[in-house]
């Protein structure tokens, strides 16, 4: 069964080939795709440590702008052929907490678009 709607998120610092595979497993499965972009506004990061990357926080680590990040990905998205009519790409900021978010409408999509369809990504 295909799903109405997909979510991909990430800091998309910047939007890299694995990210575009992330991105084509969850096209292949939905309607139409959502990319939330996470750290949209680096001045409301609170700065923690990650074991796993202690630097992402920093400046150098973040150097594109929401906008940018967002351009970037609907270019690379529509260089693969995808219906970028089937996708959102929005603010996802992780870093406030559960339920600060006022960035996505209460049904959690800003529209769809027509002939969005389920088929093989790169293929719409």
């Amino acid at each position: 069964m295909q799903a109405r709607y997909g979510m991909v998120h990430g800091r998309f610092q910047p939007f890299h080939y694995g990210h575009w595979q992330y991105a084509r497993a969850a096209l292949v499965r939905c309607d139409h795709l959502i990319a939330g972009i996470t750290n949209p506004d680096p001045s409301l990061i609170v700065i923690v440590a990650e074991a796993a990357d202690p630097e992402r926080h920093l400046p150098a680590a973040n150097v594109f702008t929401f906008f940018e990040r967002q351009r970037m990905i609907h270019a690379a998205l529509a260089e693969a052929r995808v219906d970028t009519a089937c996708l959102s790409i929005v603010p996802f900021p992780i870093h406030l907490g559960k339920g600060k978010s006022t960035t996505l409408p209460s049904n959690g999509l800003a529209g769809r678009g027509p002939g969005c369809g389920g088929s093989e990504a790169g293929e719409r």
